[in-house]
């Protein structure tokens, strides 16, 4: 966290720096502190995927489901290459809703793409599993 707050002082009109800078405030807990780097990215470069993508993320994680699936939705629009970030944020915030078919339908293109790397892949497959066992728990009131 702390060379992603350094680079983001040290490069104060970079987008990337402060989208790196949300997405890691996010993952740490700090929803408020990505919210608002997400902000600056966004200000920075409004038409940035990542930046979108940070946003949606910190939303979801303040509970404003609404505006984190506009986000996302914004971020998959305008995401240039790879959309495997966009499907799993879009997969967290169905699962958060209780749409798990369609949270497991977003990991399952996610997989299908074949971006993921080595290292996240197990842990998709294992998602992916886990996902289904809710489902099919759910499906017989378990």
């Amino acid at each position: 966290l702390d060379a992603h707050e350094r680079a983001a002082a040290a490069a104060p009109d970079d987008p990337d720096a402060w989208g790196r800078l949300a997405t890691v405030r996010a993952a740490t807990g700090d929803a408020p502190g990505a919210l608002a780097a997400a902000a600056r990215a966004l200000d920075l470069a409004p038409l940035g995927w990542q930046g979108w993508l940070a946003r949606g993320q910190a939303r979801h994680a303040l509970g404003d489901l609404a505006l984190a699936r506009h986000d996302l939705a914004v971020a998959e629009a305008l995401c240039p290459v790879d959309p495997t970030p966009v499907l799993l944020a879009r997969a967290d915030l169905a699962e958060a809703e209780g749409d798990l078919p369609l949270a497991r339908e977003l990991c399952a293109l996610a997989r299908a793409l074949g971006l993921v790397g080595p290292e996240h892949g197990a842990a998709l497959d294992a998602r992916l599993a886990r996902l289904a066992e809710r489902g099919a728990a759910r499906a017989t009131g378990e």
